[in-house]
């Protein structure tokens, strides 16, 4: 049994991992994935198990994102050509422009 839980637990690293690299390219890709307009104010923060956790800033800003949340998964999972992002949670940032 013990084997199996070390595989997983390897499978999960590698899970990881590579969500970690995904999170570089996307924090650097993020205009060209959104469009510059959307991405001066909302940025990549975190990549897990397929949520995307992206700030945004307080207020009007935060509202009208939610509304758009599925065009940026399907833009997200259309510039990789695989589907690497679910969901995308919005997390509020002080700060009007986040760029």
């Amino acid at each position: 049994m013990e084997k199996a839980s070390e595989s997983l637990q390897w499978f999960l690293d590698l899970v990881g991992e590579e969500e970690a690299r995904i999170l570089i390219f996307l924090k650097e890709l993020w205009p060209k994935i959104v469009g510059s307009g959307l991405a001066r104010h909302t940025a990549p923060e975190a990549l897990s198990e397929g949520v995307l956790t992206v700030r945004v800033p307080p207020g009007v800003w935060r509202a009208q994102l939610l509304d758009v949340r599925p065009q940026m998964v399907a833009a997200t999972n259309r510039y990789w050509n695989r589907t690497i992002v679910k969901e995308i949670q919005l997390r509020e940032d002080d700060q009007e422009s986040i760029l």
